[in-house]
């Protein structure tokens, strides 16, 4: 009953997310010519009467990716006098002019909101106060006063060529959901959800407006857009720089780049010396280090690209066809090793995992059993940003591996975690309603726990593919958009998806490779874009009156379920805590009370104080329990956060480039105490950048970082003496990097407990930046984990005999293992406490499980025996 409560209101919820998605006008800006931009009249050859105040409200952004800004977003004409909302590039901010003079009213929006959400702009005109004022989400941005001499009124949105009011200057903007009002009274409602035409209808009036060269945004969500289509030379490999969002395809005499970022983007071409890419090989872009990386699984090689050079490194002979086609592989930040699993090849479907791990050059393969993950190709795979898992969906394959006996399409869905090397089937797809096999790569969307990707029936040469959303929880999935045509001929096709966020697109990447000799082998290459996120396809013809009521619909369905679901949960609840409390009333009749201990809050955490304890004594009683109290904080140790001033988690606000860029300033402020310079940004983030393009690109990067910066409290980014810093105006911004730089300082003389639990507050997350990886913070990581190791040994050296908490040296030792894994004396200390609480096979497991990692990451075994480890044990032994 609750299973299905809850799959019928996830895909309710899924309806209305799809329903609720984007639509609007986006205009032609600067980037197209004079006649091609983008025009919207509001009821053209006409003036709109108003009797009372006059508020226009719409929503608006920008489309990111433009050199020039500047522009009108829209004239109001009223008695032969101009009102223009303008936006000024220079200042970056949006001002208000009458007739040929500012007003004096300027705004900005932050870049975050401006580019990546939309923004409510709401104009007020007052005939009887003879003013205007300006509201910017929500915000009183400014008033002036300004005659108004006529009840009619004209609205100009972008370029316009009314007169001598007609203009060109227009931003890259994006417009929704225009709304006039008469005094109180709504009287017009454009939404702009149009698909085609160059006009738009009033909903409350019925006036329609007229658009001049329009670009609506729905059917951008709905079709895709064909970026690229041509041949080159040789067997091509894909892969997608995700950092700079930039597509790269090589073939044997050329690698081929395309920026998805940079608007009418054309593709560059880099001849390089002749590369034998194998068909069946994999290509894949590691952002973090700039490689593109040419995998043939087969004799475990891997050819490496760096773009812009001339030429591919670690070449690869010709040699049979490879036993692993359309296999599935990702890069994974938790071990920095490149992962393949599955394929087909040699009438056999493959389940094994193999691993190249970038730091040693070494190949391992994991088997598994197939009762756990059947072997398949054709299946899709994504992983999460830490890469410490990835979820695998579909293919086709057979159970034994065999393709002679019985093999089927899978409608599974698995995660892989990295750490322990497991599968765990998450769920199945129904059956009837889907017979697909999937391209290459999935995009996770880890926030709303949700997946995209790419399905197409593997029964037919003229097949397609098309955009499935689902969800990671639940098995429900939409098929979304239109189709792209896709030539499927088994080995000799290949289809992969890529995310860009930034953009704002998905990018699929076909391939159908042809001829068998040097001289006519090539592959056919077509690539296509949709705006994200997608949107099913909708009937054009379908009234905004008509949408609305299956919305409505749409919205009580959801309501009603969650209803029933919420009522159902309640009253399990109260069943359980009823049943619970009559299960503890008993087990309290026979044990003896219980004293509670008061909390005392220290920055994020609660450290339980005994109410009966001594003065002397409040040392031994501390527990380490983490509370959800994160307002205004930056958290390094674990998995980086950040947290704003409400609490929020606005951790996923930073790119991969912000992220970086931020820890880069905020780490060398508190290590130094000085900070970073431009010099060492340009070297690290941008080397291989022209000083003035890296310059244009730290500029653009810190404009985007103080505006996040800005949501999380009284912090911001300044440059002091040539050097970038991060400061804080106030103690209200919490940084626990910082919190342990002062306590390392302040480290005495004799370590004792109240130190040390002070110092595990902090870092008892986890390692300092765990799924962070950088050259330039080795060093750092190193440092942190020394510093924590010695005084945590120093403690234990000067404290363990006392054998007063043997419990809290068992802690002591797995946080140090937090730190160094294969630490010889927290395992000696943790083994011995083990034994002394009579704790025999657990020590024998620890001792064990270390051996392992050992071996496994040093390529020898231990050397020192259980006996050696545990020999002189300090505690004695229990009577």
């Amino acid at each position: 009953m609750l299973k299905r409560l809850i799959e019928l209101f996830c895909l309710l919820v899924l309806v209305m997310r799809v329903n609720a998605q984007s639509y609007g006008l986006q205009f032609n800006s600067h980037e197209s010519v004079l006649e091609k931009r983008t025009a919207l009249i509001l009821a053209p050859g006409d003036s709109l009467k108003f009797n009372k105040s006059v508020r226009l409200d719409f929503d608006l952004n920008f489309v990111g990716g433009h050199q020039v800004y500047f522009g009108y977003v829209v004239r109001i004409l009223n008695d032969k006098q101009n009102i223009d909302v303008m936006f000024d590039q220079l200042g970056s901010k949006f001002k208000i002019v009458f007739g040929s003079r500012f007003s004096g009213i300027s705004f900005a929006i932050d870049s975050l909101s401006l580019y990546y959400s939309w923004n409510k702009i709401s104009v007020v005109l007052d005939p009887v106060q003879q003013h205007i004022v300006l509201y910017a989400n929500g915000k009183n941005v400014g008033t002036a006063k300004i005659p108004l001499n006529s009840q009619y009124y004209r609205f100009l949105f972008g370029a316009n060529d009314v007169d001598h009011y007609q203009t060109r200057d227009i931003p890259p903007m994006r417009i929704k959901d225009i709304r006039l009002f008469n005094g109180n009274e709504q009287r017009y409602y454009w939404p702009l959800n149009e698909v085609n035409g160059s006009t738009s209808s009033d909903s409350i009036g019925q006036v329609n407006s007229f658009i001049k060269n329009p670009v609506w945004i729905r059917p951008l969500h709905q079709h895709w857009s064909s970026i690229g289509s041509f041949s080159i030379k040789g067997n091509a490999i894909a892969s997608f720089d995700a950092k700079s969002e930039t597509i790269y395809i090589s073939g044997s005499d050329s690698v081929i780049s395309y920026s998805v970022t940079t608007p009418n983007a054309i593709w560059k071409l880099q001849p390089i010396e002749r590369a034998n890419i194998i068909l069946g090989s994999q290509g894949l872009f590691d952002s973090m280090s700039g490689r593109f990386y040419n995998i043939f699984i087969d004799k475990k090689n891997v050819a490496v690209y760096k773009p812009g050079s001339k030429s591919w490194t670690g070449g690869m002979k010709d040699t049979v066809l490879t036993a692993f086609w359309h296999a599935n592989k990702f890069l994974s930040r938790y071990d920095t090793s490149i992962y393949v699993i599955g394929g087909y090849g040699w009438l056999k479907y493959k389940n094994s995992v193999q691993r190249y791990s970038l730091n040693s050059n070494r190949w391992d393969t994991l088997h598994f059993n197939d009762n756990v993950f059947s072997p398949r190709y054709l299946a899709a795979l994504g992983a999460t940003a830490s890469g410490d898992s990835a979820y695998i969906i579909g293919g086709y394959g057979s159970k034994t591996g065999d393709q002679m006996l019985d093999p089927e399409v899978y409608t599974d869905m698995y995660v892989f975690d990295v750490r322990r090397k497991t599968f765990k089937k998450l769920f199945e797809l129904n059956s009837d309603d889907f017979r697909y096999t999937f391209a290459n790569s999935l995009v996770i969307d880890e926030k709303s726990q949700r997946y995209y990707g790419l399905v197409f029936s593997n029964r037919s040469f003229n097949s397609s593919l098309q955009v499935i959303e689902g969800s990671l929880k639940e098995p429900v999935f939409k098929l979304m958009g239109d189709k792209i045509p896709y030539s499927f001929y088994d080995v000799q096709s290949f289809a992969d998806l890529y995310y860009a966020p930034h953009a704002g697109k998905l990018i699929a990447v076909t391939f159908f490779y042809s001829g068998f000799d040097s001289l006519s082998k090539h592959t056919d290459v077509k690539v296509y874009s949709l705006d994200f996120p997608p949107i099913e396809e909708a009937n054009p013809l379908v009234s905004s009156k008509e949408h609305s009521r299956t919305n409505l619909f749409l919205i009580f369905a959801a309501l009603f379920a969650g209803g029933v679901l919420f009522f159902y949960i309640i009253l399990n609840r109260r069943r359980r805590k009823k049943l619970s409390l009559q299960k503890s009333m008993t087990v309290q009749q026979q044990d003896a009370p219980v004293k509670i201990a008061e909390p005392v809050f220290t920055g994020s955490q609660v450290i339980h104080k005994s109410n009966v304890e001594t003065e002397e004594e409040h040392e031994a009683v501390y527990v380490n329990t983490t509370v959800d109290n994160h307002v205004s904080s930056v958290l390094l140790f674990g998995q980086f956060q950040v947290f704003d001033k409400a609490g929020e988690d606005i951790t996923e606000l930073f790119s991969p480039l912000i992220k970086e860029l931020f820890l880069l300033v905020l780490i060398y402020t508190f290590r130094n105490g000085r900070g970073i310079n431009s010099e060492e940004l340009n070297e690290i983030l941008w080397t291989n950048k022209s000083v003035k393009d890296a310059k244009n690109n730290r500029s653009v990067n810190m404009a985007k970082l103080k505006g996040i910066l800005e949501k999380v409290g009284n912090c911001s980014l300044v440059k002091k003496s040539n050097f970038w810093q991060f400061q804080t105006t106030d103690d209200v911004v919490f940084v626990d990097y910082c919190k342990f730089i002062d306590l390392v300082k302040e480290k005495p003389d004799v370590v004792n407990k109240h130190y040390i639990m002070q110092l595990l507050q902090i870092t008892g997350k986890g390692s300092f930046l765990s799924q962070t990886e950088y050259d330039w913070l080795d060093d750092v990581k190193a440092d942190i984990s020394n510093a924590v190791i010695d005084i945590s040994l120093s403690y234990l050296a000067h404290e363990s005999n006392s054998h007063d908490d043997p419990e809290f040296v068992i802690e002591i030792a797995n946080w140090i293992f937090q730190f160094d894994r294969l630490n010889e004396d927290a395992l000696e200390y943790k083994c011995k406490v083990l034994i002394y609480l009579k704790r025999h096979e657990l020590a024998n497991k620890t001792y064990t499980r270390f051996s392992k990692d050992y071996k496994e990451m040093c390529g020898e075994e231990f050397k020192k025996t259980f006996s050696d480890i545990t020999k002189n044990n300090s505690f004695p032994q229990n009577a």
